[in-house]
């Protein structure tokens, strides 16, 4: 259905300082940086916001000036599905996508959960995101998190020294491995064995996505999730042998409509979503109650340091419902421990 014409588009670069600094197997950074979008059609403003990936070629810059690119479009009453014809996947399209879920919630006068036919919200779990380091430093990091769940960047030599210290260090938590496409076709088993002996729950995107043909050629002791190597539905077939779950962010996939859809079971063969996103600090006191960023989906996380809303995010409770779901294209057999059966 198509709304009544903007009045405004716009869109800021917001720079928010990490606490230290956030390093993974492809560099460091010590700030994070947010493009905000606004929408309004001179009575409601909706906000939405998006990360650029530095790993697809996006700057905040190169955001922001796709989103102003749009502006004439949307003066004339543009709405989300033609959103989605007219750019291309990507963080610009994702900020544009959740400020006019916001707008229309706040249209409507009714959350955006209740707007997509899903379910009321409910609390979820997010991780705490320990940066890649030294093993000793790591352990200590992990330890003085005190969080009962963890997400452990790994992607480099000594892998399986800095994943034996943190479980040391945290014998009691629950934890999640994030490679960012760090490990190779000749350490890959080492690393998984690893983190099986561990008793981590999860490993995301160990190869990189372009050369990750290895993953269907090695026993996996424990299940591995796709980041990098999937985007969007046309991407979801290659990954059939090689993952047994899908990470799906909204700043790659460009918005909310399309990936809830996403057919996660397709032609016999089960792969278990979670959703994501990138590193966000707080909201300020900006609402929540109609924001198309809190999560509406049961298998839903965020990802981040300190995420900037309660937004989708990073391997809340997927190992919950990872062995309930059959391994995508072949027989995999998952040591007993830490991941456990839908209640």
């Amino acid at each position: 259905m198509n709304e009544p014409p903007f009045s405004t588009l716009s869109a800021a670069i917001e720079t928010w300082p990490i606490a230290g600094t956030f390093t993974l197997s492809r560099g460091s950074k010590r700030v994070a940086e947010v493009v905000v979008v606004e929408v309004s059609d001179g009575r409601h403003r909706g906000r939405g916001e998006c990360v650029p990936y530095p790993r697809y070629g996006e700057t905040a810059a190169g955001v922001v000036a796709a989103v102003e690119a749009v502006r004439e479009p949307m003066s004339r009453g543009l709405d989300r599905a033609a959103l989605q014809r007219l750019m291309p996947a990507g963080a610009a399209r994702n900020g544009i996508d959740c400020a006019l879920w916001d707008l229309a919630a706040k249209r409507s006068s009714q959350p955006a959960h209740a707007l997509g036919g899903l379910p009321p919200l409910r609390p979820l779990k997010t991780v705490y995101t320990i940066s890649l380091g030294g093993p000793d430093a790591m352990a200590q990091a992990a330890r003085q998190a005190a969080r009962s769940l963890l997400k452990i960047k790994l992607g480099g030599a000594g892998d399986p020294e800095r994943i034996r210290a943190i479980r040391q260090a945290v014998p009691d938590a629950e934890l999640i491995v994030d490679a960012n496409e760090g490990w190779s076709r000749e350490n890959l088993a080492e690393n998984l064995t690893a983190c099986a002996d561990a008793g981590v729950t999860m490993v995301e995107q160990p190869l990189p996505a372009a050369d990750d043909a290895a993953l269907a050629e090695v026993l996996h002791p424990i299940p591995v999730c796709a980041d990098e190597s999937v985007h969007d539905r046309a991407t979801l077939s290659r990954l059939k042998g090689k993952y047994e779950a899908v990470n799906i962010k909204l700043d790659k996939s460009g918005g909310l409509p399309r990936p809830w859809r996403w057919p996660t079971r397709p032609a016999g063969w089960g792969l278990p979503s979670w959703w994501a996103a990138w590193s966000r600090p707080r909201w300020r006191s900006r609402p929540r109650r109609s924001s198309p960023n809190a999560p509406a989906w049961s298998i839903s996380t965020a990802h981040s340091c300190s995420p900037r809303t309660a937004r989708m995010g990073c391997a809340t409770r997927a190992a919950r419902f990872i062995r309930q779901a059959r391994p995508c294209g072949g027989e995999r057999r998952y040591k007993p421990g830490r991941v456990r059966p839908i209640q």
